[in-house]
């Protein structure tokens, strides 16, 4: 006898057992034993269950980055348009203060 699990039989002693819950659908149960006492069984479906779960969560929280990202790219695109428009604003400003000044001092120089 090896405890409380002593009605198992020699073959549960593998890692994957297979067993018949219906007798037209087949099951895979995946077994973590020592020293002769299982210490869990998790159907297979549970575990693509946690799996997908996993990629559902990684797939959220990857999306949170990628809007992270995609929006901070975004603001450095805004804010060099809005630099470089400032740059041109301050140019013709520049260039039309200029002419008024040239205006103004030009017929001075010639008189």
């Amino acid at each position: 006898m090896k405890g409380a699990n002593s009605a198992f039989s020699s073959d549960t002693a593998q890692r994957y057992r297979r067993f018949v819950t219906d007798e037209s659908e087949e099951k895979y149960r995946f077994s973590i034993g020592l020293g002769g006492y299982w210490l869990f069984t998790v159907d297979m479906e549970r575990i693509r269950a946690v799996l997908g779960g996993a990629v559902a969560g990684v797939v959220i929280f990857g999306g949170f980055i990628a809007v992270r990202i995609l929006s901070r790219f975004l603001h450095a695109i805004v804010w060099f348009a809005e630099t470089a428009a400032l740059f041109g604003l301050a140019v013709v400003i520049g260039y039309v203060f200029y002419r008024v000044l040239w205006g103004l001092i030009l017929p001075a120089i010639r008189s």
